[in-house]
């Protein structure tokens, strides 16, 4: 009898270590996704889902069937709750890339400003540096020189300048 239940707690453990890696793959995809603007890999991300649903619900009925069928005692019984708890928490995560993929299909089908972004990365990599000189830089980077940025592309400089400067006062 005891042998059996060492069984079913091994079986358990491969179960959530597999649930861990799909929900891990399934974030890694959907933050690959929405870097890369690729929505095929989105969707892929959302099609898999009910995998990792399916996975977290067979998992808690086993915790369920080993806590009332062998009726575990103090670390025994901490690893099976601990189990299950665990894997709902990674269901969760399990949804929140879903999320993300979401995102990446409704956002990602606009066209990127690349001049921008390059200089936002620049910013968030030296922190220290004084906004005006991000939108200096950015002026001098594209084709139109200073003071003839697209309406749009000033508006978003002046957000993103305000939101550092922000970020220094903290």
């Amino acid at each position: 009898m005891r042998q059996e239940f060492s069984q079913e707690l091994e079986n358990l453990h491969v179960d959530f270590s597999e649930l861990g890696m799909m929900v891990n793959a399934a974030v890694y995809k959907s933050a690959k996704a929405f870097i890369n603007h690729d929505k095929e890999l989105a969707r892929q991300v959302i099609d898999h889902d009910h995998l990792i649903n399916e996975r977290q619900m067979s998992l808690e009925k086993r915790c369920f069937e080993l806590i009332a069928l062998q009726q575990p005692v103090t670390s025994d019984l901490r690893l099976v709750v601990t189990a299950m708890k665990a894997s709902s928490d990674l269901e969760r995560m399990g949804d929140h890339a879903v999320s993300i993929a979401k995102s990446t299909i409704r956002v990602k089908g606009n066209t990127r400003v690349l001049v921008l972004r390059r200089t936002c990365t620049r910013c968030r990599m030296r922190s220290r540096r004084c906004p005006m000189r991000c939108s200096t830089r950015m002026s001098t980077t594209t084709n139109r020189g200073p003071g003839r940025l697209p309406p749009r592309i000033t508006g978003l400089m002046i957000t993103h300048a305000k939101s550092t400067l922000s970020a220094f006062r903290t």
